[in-house]
């Protein structure tokens, strides 16, 4: 049983944290890896999890050590009071400024996949006012949606992976060489911020119970994550073959066309385009929280839900002012969002970790 009302498990947390991998990684994943890993791209992943697994080792250590602090408070302890504020406050602001990016991505998905005549401030601004709703009644709700999202996310993804089983193509996933090598490995650190949001889940981890079996049930999650993404991006490129994978948008979404299944492909695109909305939607919820959550900790503040609508708003013109280009879009994803997420994802925490283990 819970220590609190306003309090989650761990598996909680990290079934949060599959969720909202889902959403970027379809979009992302599968097109980038085709491009520079080519025919091997679903190798790519198992390169994620290497990076990772010293991560949530790290994790662990800090958690057992420090077992009355929280991943901000680790922050402090290692960096210092002023530093460490400094630090979290730009993690704010990127966080910001990605949580933007994918609001702008889910309202561009729905306008150029179903809903073509409609505006996309009316599909950003419907978000902002569910997400308004759900952030003022606290982050266990959201928790709790997520039991109920996830499964069904789940059950989709490996029922379209056992209808696309017939046409999927071994000659477009090989050959396989060392040439190989090393285009892996760059896809590969190219996607690993994916698996690296666990850091954002765990800035809350001042909600979260059962911290100390963070290694045990992080490396099932970390393996679930490699496995499916290798899964999807194998069938994928599979499917459609590589060199179309890395030219079209979304090529998950081409993949599924493909499947022929007693003639229900419309109705298969339709449940994709909802769980994809319902895992936008954990997505920028979460995010919201955690951005709201770690301005109470730099600000003192009593109470963040005061900041919620101010902070939405925020949300909703950059979104909207963003871009103006969807292949600007791509193209900061491709490039700044990848730096900026390895950086504060991956290098400041190894560093912030090591230390908060060897400081006393």
């Amino acid at each position: 049983m819970l220590a609190g009302r306003q309090k989650i498990s761990l598996k909680q947390a990290l079934l949060i944290y599959i969720t909202l991998f889902f959403s970027p990684s379809i979009r992302f994943m599968p097109s980038y890896t085709a491009v520079i890993a080519k025919q091997c791209g679903y190798l790519s992943p198992i390169v994620p999890f290497i990076i990772l697994l010293p991560v949530i080792i790290l994790l662990n250590k800090v958690f057992m050590k420090h077992k009355d602090k929280s991943l901000i408070d680790i922050y402090y302890h290692s960096l210092g009071k002023t530093a460490g504020k400094a630090l979290l406050f730009l993690y704010v602001l990127w966080m910001l400024l990605i949580t933007a990016l994918y609001t702008r991505y889910y309202s561009e998905r729905l306008v150029t996949t179903v809903f073509t005549q409609t505006k996309i401030d009316i599909f950003i601004l419907v978000m902002m006012v569910t997400i308004a709703y759900v952030l003022k009644s606290g982050f266990v709700v959201i928790a709790r949606m997520n039991e109920i999202i996830f499964p069904l996310i789940s059950v989709i993804f490996w029922s379209l992976a056992i209808f696309m089983l017939p046409n999927f193509k071994i000659d477009n996933i090989t050959p396989i060489s060392y040439l190989d090598i090393i285009p892996v490995i760059k896809a590969g650190f190219g996607i690993s911020f994916l698996w690296a949001y666990i850091i954002y889940i765990l800035f809350l981890s001042d909600i979260i119970n059962d911290k100390e079996n963070l290694m045990r049930q992080g490396m099932y999650t970390l393996t679930y994550l490699t496995i499916s993404s290798s899964i999807l991006v194998a069938f994928v490129i599979g499917i459609i073959g590589y060199s179309i994978t890395a030219k079209i948008p979304l090529p998950f979404m081409d993949a599924v066309k493909i499947v022929s299944f007693f003639d229900i492909v419309a109705k298969i695109e339709s449940v994709v385009v909802i769980i994809w909305i319902l895992a936008d939607f954990i997505l920028i919820s979460t995010f919201s929280y955690i951005i709201l959550h770690l301005l109470k900790s730099i600000f003192n503040l009593e109470d963040e839900r005061h900041f919620i609508n101010i902070f939405l708003i925020i949300l909703y013109f950059l979104a909207m002012l963003i871009t103006s280009s969807k292949i600007e879009l791509e193209a900061f994803s491709y490039t700044i969002g990848i730096a900026g997420n390895f950086l504060l994802n991956i290098i400041i925490p190894y560093i912030v970790l090591a230390i908060a283990l060897f400081k006393k």
